[in-house]
């Protein structure tokens, strides 16, 4: 979750710095002093962007996107990434509209989505990448014995016979003993 208001908060300042044809020292130096967006002021352009932030944390939560659980595969998850930035995207614009936010550039704010949902996707999609290269490893994984002959050990290609760890009773005799593992 901190990742994502630090990728938010990134694409705000590159958003604002590319409309306004500025650098980050003058940039920086206009937004402390209130002097960036004229009519604005830095409480309530943080309040707005603090908003958005928090909105799209909840959203990514109810999502399932931070979750240890992986989702079924990795272009759902790009889904729902840009799902979550599209639904907060439209909630702060329809908070611009009902604060009679006109002097915000809309600019600025597309640009914002736009760079906050490639950053967060490609985020993901990096992170999806070395998690499933770190199992490839065995990095990460529990190990993990199914026991049994039903339907789901045979589903996970998981069947173990009497290989002199354990015997099954159709295999073993009356006479011979099941070995216990070394």
């Amino acid at each position: 979750m901190v990742l994502d208001g630090i990728t938010i908060l990134g694409a705000a300042v590159l958003a604002t710095l590319y409309e306004f044809h500025t650098g980050p020292v003058a940039g920086a130096k206009g937004f402390w002093h209130g002097t960036l967006i004229h009519g604005r002021s830095m409480g309530i352009l943080l309040a707005l962007l603090f908003g958005f932030t928090i909105a799209l944390m909840i959203t990514s939560r109810r999502l399932n996107l931070y979750t240890p659980t992986r989702l079924s595969s990795f272009l759902h998850e790009q889904r729902l990434s840009m799902q979550a930035c599209v639904t907060c995207g439209l909630l702060l614009t329809g908070t611009l509209y009902m604060v009679h936010a006109e002097d915000i550039p809309r600019g600025i704010v597309l640009i914002t989505l736009v760079l906050v949902t490639l950053g967060l996707s490609l985020r993901r999609l990096i992170y999806r990448m070395v998690i499933y290269r770190r199992f490839e490893h065995g990095i990460g994984t529990r190990n993990v014995l199914i026991v049994g002959t039903g339907p789901r050990p045979t589903r996970c290609g998981i069947i173990w016979r009497a290989s002199g760890i354990w015997a099954t009773p159709s295999k073993a005799s009356s006479t011979s003993r099941v070995r216990a593992p070394a």
